[in-house]
C-alpha cells in the first residue's frame, strides 16, 4: 500500500495532486530546497480559490516515500534527476505525468525502468504566482498505465488502490503509450501556433489560417510516431468540436511567454524536430514553430529588440 507520497513540483499539475491525494487517507508533501522551500512554505498554493498549504520537505527528508510524483517544467529536468536520487528508495514508484513523449525515457536513463509507471495529465488551467485556476468544463484527469519494459504489475495495482481512495478523475490505460502521444499531438495542434500568434483557443475554431497552422504541426507529429511504429490516433479537427475548454483559453506555451518565462518548447517541438530527423521525416512547420518561440524567448530575455 502507497503511504507516502512525494511531489516534486507544484505548479497546475502538482497542486492538482498535492490537493487531491489528502483525501486518500496517506502522507503527501511537496519536495523542494532552499528559497524554493520558504516560499512554499510561506505562500502556499491557492487552488480555484481555495488555499492549499503543503507539507514541505527536503530531498533528503524525503527519503523512503512509496511513489514520487514529477510535475516540473521540462527545462527543469536535469535538477529533478539529481532530487531523484536522494529521495528515491529501492521501493519508490516513480510517476511524472509531465507534458511529452520521452520524460519516462530520460528518467530512466538516471533511475532505471523497473520503478517507472507511465501517466500523462489532461487539464487545461492558468497559473498566476501562487494561484492555479482550473478551465471552467474541463475536469483534470490523470491517466496512467505500465508501458512495455516498465515498471511492474505490483506498482500498477499498487497504484490503483490508491487512486481509488482518492475523489480524484483518474482512468487507467492499457495503451498508456498510445495516450501519450495523442496529449502530444493535441499540445502541438493547440499551443504552439497560438503562443506564435498571441491569441485565444476559440482563433483555430473561426480562422481557416489558425486551424491550418495547427493541423500542419500535427500532421508532423503524427507522421513521426508512424515512422518511429507508434500508434497515435488523435484527430485534431474533431478535438477542435469535442474539447470543452473555453474558447478564451490561453495554454501554457504562451502563459509562459506572456509572464516572460522560457517555454517548454524543446520538449514540443524541438522533440518532434529531434525525432523526425533520427526517422527520416521531415518536421518543417515544429522547426520554424521551434525557432521563432526560441527567438520570443530572447526577446523576452532582452536580448533582442
Amino acid at each position: 500500500m502507497i503511504r507516502q507520497v512525494a511531489v516534486i513540483g507544484a505548479g497546475a499539475v502538482g497542486s492538482f495532486f498535492l490537493e487531491g491525494l489528502n483525501k486518500a487517507g496517506c502522507q503527501v508533501f511537496a519536495v523542494a530546497s532552499g528559497e524554493r522551500k520558504e516560499r512554499l512554505e510561506r505562500n502556499g498554493i491557492v487552488v480555484n480559490g481555495r488555499a492549499v498549504c503543503p507539507v514541505v520537505k527536503t530531498p533528503e527528508e524525503s527519503k523512503g516515500a512509496d511513489l514520487i510524483i514529477v510535475c516540473v517544467k521540462y527545462n527543469a529536468l536535469p535538477e529533478v534527476l539529481d532530487l531523484l536520487e536522494l529521495a528515491a528508495d529501492e521501493h519508490t514508484i516513480l510517476l511524472c505525468p509531465m507534458n511529452g513523449v520521452d520524460t519516462e525515457e530520460i528518467i530512466a536513463g538516471r533511475m532505471g525502468k523497473q520503478r517507472i509507471l507511465h501517466s500523462m495529465m489532461i487539464i487545461a488551467a492558468e497559473r498566476d504566482g501562487n494561484e492555479i485556476i482550473y478551465n471552467e468544463g474541463a475536469v483534470p484527469c490523470v491517466h496512467y498505465g505500465q508501458a512495455e519494459g516498465f515498471g511492474s504489475s505490483r506498482d500498477l495495482e499498487a497504484l490503483t488502490e490508491l487512486f481509488e481512495r482518492t475523489g480524484l478523475t483518474c482512468k487507467y490505460q492499457e495503451e498508456i503509450i498510445t495516450s501519450i502521444w495523442n496529449k502530444f499531438a493535441l499540445n502541438i495542434s493547440t499551443n504552439i501556433a497560438q503562443a506564435i500568434v498571441n491569441c485565444s483557443y476559440g482563433a483555430y475554431k473561426i480562422s481557416p489560417y489558425m486551424n491550418a497552422l495547427g493541423q500542419k504541426l500535427c500532421d508532423e507529429v503524427l507522421a513521426v510516431a508512424d515512422a518511429r511504429k507508434i500508434r497515435c490516433t488523435f484527430d485534431n479537427q474533431r478535438a477542435l468540436q469535442t474539447i470543452r475548454t473555453s474558447d478564451a483559453a490561453r495554454f501554457s506555451t504562451l502563459q509562459d511567454l506572456s509572464a516572460g518565462r522560457h517555454t517548454e518548447v524543446d520538449m514540443f517541438c524541438g522533440t518532434v524536430v529531434k525525432m523526425g530527423r533520427e526517422s527520416g521525416v521531415d518536421t518543417p512547420f515544429n522547426e520554424f514553430a521551434w525557432l521563432a518561440i526560441k527567438a520570443l524567448e530572447e526577446r523576452n530575455d532582452g536580448l533582442i529588440g
